[in-house]
């Protein structure tokens, strides 16, 4: 991606001030456009998508540049090397939907989970390709967590690659809180404060996922979850759900 922009830099088109992100739909038909051999910025600004908040002349007012070969060669292969790892990507989801549905419980193998209660949340899940994912782990675990508001299905990824469906083994969400490094840690000996040691613990994965869903919480300020109890919410559901 970074080689692209490059490129497009060096040439004088700003794509990047034409989109939000190169790699988004618009930002990339309009590269691919470019590597195809396309030069008029009016033609590269009408695979504007209907989402696009900028309009076609906006875009196209960013679209006039010098084409030089080298820097067009830059770019085709730059797009190329994209698009390669692309497939890699890909092939890796499709190889983790195929353990997913080895890991599936009898009883859940036909199982559906319901629809999300957010349709944004919904349709951004949609877009991304991931709702065979949320089926997959739904059929897994016996629980929907995308429900929770700002739990996506990466973070219900992580959760459950680290720690399984099975929660048991803390018997509470403040134990489980400490685990994941979630908790403010203060040693201390005969009242005086000791010095902060780093924690040898392998779940700092899921503090950071937590971490990423509390911060989403408070700027798109949600009004169903207050951000000081997002974490025993959380892990009370996730706890609950796992261990039922």
């Amino acid at each position: 991606m970074r080689r692209m922009q490059k490129s497009l830099d060096q040439m004088n088109v700003r794509v990047h001030r034409a989109v939000s992100a190169i790699d988004g739909a618009t930002g990339i038909a309009i590269v691919r456009a470019i590597a195809n051999g396309e030069r008029d910025a009016q033609k590269l600004a009408q695979l504007r998508d209907p989402r696009c908040n900028k309009t076609e002349s906006e875009i196209a007012e960013q679209l006039t540049g010098h084409w030089r070969e080298d820097h067009l060669f830059s770019l085709q292969q730059a797009l190329k090397m994209y698009e390669a790892v692309g497939e890699r990507i890909a092939a890796y989801e499709k190889e983790i939907l195929r353990k997913l549905g080895e890991m599936e419980g009898n009883e859940l193998r036909a199982a559906t989970a319901r629809p999300l209660k957010n349709p944004n949340k919904a349709k951004s899940i949609k877009h991304r390709g991931q709702e065979a994912k949320r089926q997959a782990l739904y059929r897994m675990s016996g629980v929907d967590v995308t429900q929770i508001d700002a739990i996506g299905v990466e973070t219900v990824e992580v959760v459950l690659s680290e720690y399984g469906p099975d929660l048991s083994r803390f018997p509470t969400e403040k134990q489980f809180v400490s685990h994941a490094t979630l908790a403010p840690r203060v040693p201390c000996s005969g009242g005086k404060p000791l010095k902060k040691k780093k924690r040898n613990c392998a779940s700092t994965r899921v503090a950071a996922a937590l971490r990423r869903c509390a911060i989403l919480i408070t700027t798109q300020r949600c009004p169903r979850i207050e951000v000081r109890r997002i974490f025993p919410r959380l892990t009370t559901v996730l706890r609950g759900a796992f261990c039922a």
